[in-house]
């Protein structure tokens, strides 16, 4: 809610496509959802994908439809770990990973649980996945918006914090030829822990 408030309050058109709930976004000005248009659903859906300023959704989603358009994507719930979009500019927010309670971190996931980033979960009761707080959308909208309009500033730690986590993915990881990232509000979080990685 928070991120489409900020899209809309900044000038920007949001549309809802897919299977999104669009009763939660219904009082929003701004937010469109096409469903009582007397046009076929499915290809106002196709359309918007393919022409919008920017694609924000889940990974599970159409996004390749967009990113084949040059159109940048923000993925989020994103699951697997070992997975990223297409464009190396492109930003993804993973789910949380919890084991027995305690949330991973990225350097632990894929440091020293390789196998939970390729989503082999069977057998690991102890294991649950939590969504992307409303929080973490909103800084990552901020940030992809601010760097497609080129005012994204970026420290030289943050260039190091994004070059740390480049490093992380294994190279039968998708993600280590893809070169995407996730956020820099994420990578300041674990910037510690982070920095602290040996290479590989």
């Amino acid at each position: 809610m928070p991120a489409v408030k900020y899209l809309t309050e900044n000038g920007y058109h949001v549309v809802g496509t897919g299977e999104t709930d669009h009763r939660v976004f219904s009082g929003i000005k701004g937010y469109y959802s096409f469903e009582n248009l007397k046009i076929s659903y499915d290809m106002i859906n196709l359309f918007s994908l393919m022409s919008c300023f920017l694609f924000i959704g889940q990974n599970s989603g159409p996004f390749f439809l967009s990113t084949s358009c040059t159109i940048p994507c923000l993925l989020t719930d994103t699951a697997p770990h070992c997975e990223g979009p297409v464009e190396a500019d492109d930003i993804i927010l993973y789910k949380t990973l919890c084991l027995n309670g305690k949330p991973l971190s990225l350097v632990e996931i894929y440091r020293k649980h390789e196998d939970l980033a390729f989503w082999r979960y069977q057998g690991n009761d102890g294991l649950t996945l939590e969504s992307n707080t409303e929080t973490e959308i909103l800084e990552a909208v901020k940030e992809t918006i601010a760097r497609i309009n080129g005012t994204l500033v970026m420290s030289e730690e943050d260039e190091l914090l994004c070059e740390k986590f480049r490093e992380l993915p294994s190279k039968e990881m998708p993600l280590s030829y893809t070169g995407n990232r996730t956020s820099l509000h994420i990578l300041r979080q674990i910037k510690e822990e982070l920095l602290a990685v040996p290479p590989k």
